[in-house]
């Protein structure tokens, strides 16, 4: 019977993420069901809060920033929000929620690793099978123009029906594929799924193996890692190649290769070979994409604020709201900064830190480092249901090497 329960809930958690972007409102959703299912499995395998203190030191002082701008600059906070006060009661209800999700120990570690490394190797496997379904049109309709005709239906996506088909329309007349994207709108957010599956299947597999878990099946496991990699790589987007080289760099060294070759030589080399793959595949892609960086939209959108922010700006917040494009905020880090200020700072340096202090037994510090860092400058809110999934596949398994830290303290 617990086999069984088990399934349906790896089944269900699988599903929800990779139509993580669908559903029929903002809350009727299946990121909403995604939360709901991570947060049945914290609370099945006993969870425990601690430093206590400096989570809350840190939330009251994001809390008081974030109070302040909303009371004197509502618009920069929402500008479409009909009642800011629950908006603000909502973002800290998320800023809270990820702060925990990296201070908990559990009484049973072993559920949540185990879960979470089959859970994200299945969402791998699906879809990278999605991918060359799509990319193969191995199965009549369901191909690239399908997933975008489909995007209007997103619940993360402002783009009509009307707008869809004509862009569908000009890329007929033009004989231009749309871009893979699959079921979430954007091949970014594709790419980060991939990327923030592929390391919390290789935190797991490592804690795994430290505790004697895996055994001599561990290779059969992290073959998934590669597969994201390739996945990466096929979507053909600037962040899904340098997802694709962190996941190689950081990821892969020493996960698969120190596995099957006992010749560091031979691992260096083939190491070495997959960097080359991923260099030689992506050149155009890449060439293209540094060549024409000037005219980037998406790059202006997600990074331009930047250039503008001055130090007031990183301290308190942005003060006029003159500043913000009409286009929004497109980098969750930005809006975090835009809405805090210092506090934000603060907030985000606090959860990095912690999460680099876990994993550095693990020896995989500054992937962690830049995956949590990835996730903040996707595009779309640093605060929402979608995201918080995210990172709870992340920081999860680092708050079970706290767990096993303080067992082992303890013998």
């Amino acid at each position: 019977m617990k086999k069984i329960i088990l399934l349906a809930y790896m089944v269900s958690l699988v599903t929800s993420i990779v139509l993580l972007q669908s559903g029929f409102s903002y809350y009727l959703s299946f990121q909403v069901l995604a939360l709901f299912l991570i947060a049945g499995l914290i609370t099945v395998s006993g969870p425990v809060l601690v430093n206590v203190r400096s989570v809350f030191i840190i939330i009251i002082i994001f809390s008081i920033f974030l109070i302040i701008k909303s009371s004197y600059f509502s618009s920069v906070v929402s500008r479409n929000s009909g009642n800011i006060i629950l908006t603000t009661t909502g973002i800290v209800s998320y800023a809270l929620m990820l702060l925990l999700f990296s201070n908990f120990r559990f009484k049973n570690v072993d559920l949540i690793l185990v879960i979470l490394q089959r859970t994200t190797s299945l969402i791998i496997v699906v879809l990278i099978s999605l991918i060359i379904i799509n990319e193969l049109s191995l199965i009549p309709g369901l191909d690239s123009y399908y997933f975008l005709l489909q995007n209007s239906s997103l619940i993360t996506n402002f783009a009509s029906i009307d707008v869809l088909e004509n862009d569908l329309q000009y890329r007929i007349l033009s004989g231009t594929q749309p871009r893979i994207d699959l079921f979430y709108g954007e091949s970014s957010f594709l790419a980060i799924v991939l990327l923030s599956c592929g390391v919390s299947h290789c935190i797991t597999s490592r804690i795994l193996s430290s505790k004697n878990v895996l055994g001599n099946t561990e290779y059969r496991f992290s073959i998934v890692i590669i597969i994201a990699i390739f996945g990466l790589i096929s979507l053909h987007s600037l962040s899904s190649i340098i997802y694709a080289f962190i996941l190689a760099t950081l990821g892969l060294r020493g996960e698969l290769l120190n596995k099957l070759f006992s010749s560091k030589a031979v691992m260096i080399f083939i190491w070495l070979f997959i960097i080359l793959i991923i260099g030689i595949y992506s050149y155009d892609t890449l060439y293209h994409r540094i060549s024409t960086i000037q005219d980037s939209s998406s790059l202006s959108q997600r990074f331009g604020l930047v250039l503008v922010f001055g130090i007031e700006n990183y301290m308190f917040g942005i003060i006029d709201e003159s500043t913000i494009p009409k286009v929004g905020i497109h980098n969750g880090l930005i809006y975090l900064i835009a809405i805090s200020g210092l506090g934000g700072l603060c907030y985000f340096i606090f959860i990095l830190y912690t999460s680099i202090y876990l994993s550095r037994s693990i020896k995989i510090r500054i992937l962690v480092c830049l995956t949590l860092m990835a996730l903040a400058v996707q595009n779309g809110a640093m605060f929402s249901p979608n995201k918080m999934v995210l990172y709870s596949l992340i920081l999860l398994p680092l708050s079970c090497i706290r767990t096993i830290n303080y067992k082992d303290n303890k013998s």
